[in-house]
């Protein structure tokens, strides 16, 4: 076993940047029962590996981001969208 220098690690990691921001942009590589490869929206599993590696880098996004405006523009209230379960209900768990 060859020992690995930093070089031979930056390059990892340079690949693993490149295939992050791919799946990012261009969503994930899955093979169909055909065995064709398509690319599919990135996993929520994915998308929180991509998540950590940012926030391990210690990159952020500050609320002036294009992006972040937008998240922050959702029209989105819990209060809006959550109902009291009806207590008559028959579904209700007992």
């Amino acid at each position: 076993m060859t020992r690995k220098t930093t070089k031979d690690l930056g390059n990892v990691f340079d690949d693993f940047v490149e295939t992050l921001a791919d799946i990012a942009k261009n969503g994930e590589e899955e093979v169909t029962k055909d065995g064709d490869v398509v690319r599919i929206k990135p996993k929520a599993a994915t998308l929180g590996v991509i998540r950590q590696f940012l926030k391990d880098q210690n990159i952020t996004a500050s609320p002036e981001h294009k992006g972040i405006k937008k998240l922050l523009d959702v029209p989105f209230s819990i209060e809006d969208d959550y109902q009291e379960p009806d207590s008559s209900s028959s579904s209700r768990i007992q």
